[in-house]
């Protein structure tokens, strides 16, 4: 009886199976997380597009080739913010101007939310907030990547 309890009280020390086998996972998706804001922070504008979903790079490709009317084919936009020329360092530059990322960095609470399969969430939570954000993340092309469409978009 002392050995069956024995072995109880230790199995409720020990984290859940699943985070355990899921931490190498967890710091890593955060990392990556943290890489992109920090990227934005610096402005290394070809590491803040290698780090976006897919579907956020169609997205802004396809809106900055519609506010540019044609001037340049969604392809070329692309082609530009994965070298991070003119068009990119324009782009994000004025994207710093309405988003400090120190308060995602520096003034926010992180922790790892749902992770199933290819996505997960990260809880960001400002010191000043009232709600957290909930930021998207998806395991796309050998890596995890930033869904910033996916988590600040507003649907159409």
């Amino acid at each position: 009886m002392i050995t069956i309890l024995f072995f109880l009280s230790s199995l409720i020390s020990l984290p859940p199976f699943s985070q355990a086998a899921n931490d190498g996972e967890t710091d890593t998706i955060l990392a990556a997380a943290e890489s992109h804001f920090q990227a934005i922070k610096d402005s290394s504008y070809r590491e803040i597009w290698a780090l976006l979903t897919v579907k956020s790079r169609k997205t802004i490709t396809g809106e900055l080739s519609k506010s540019l009317k044609g001037t340049y084919s969604r392809e070329q936009i692309a082609a530009d913010f994965a070298i991070g020329g003119m068009l990119a360092r324009s782009y994000w530059d004025r994207f710093r101007h309405t988003f400090d990322p120190d308060t995602v960095l520096e003034e926010s609470r992180w922790e790892m939310g749902r992770q199933r399969g290819r996505k997960a969430e990260i809880i960001i939570t400002h010191k000043n907030a009232e709600r957290p954000a909930i930021l998207k993340m998806y395991r796309q092309e050998g890596g995890w990547k930033v869904g910033l469409v996916e988590t600040f978009w507003t649907r159409k």
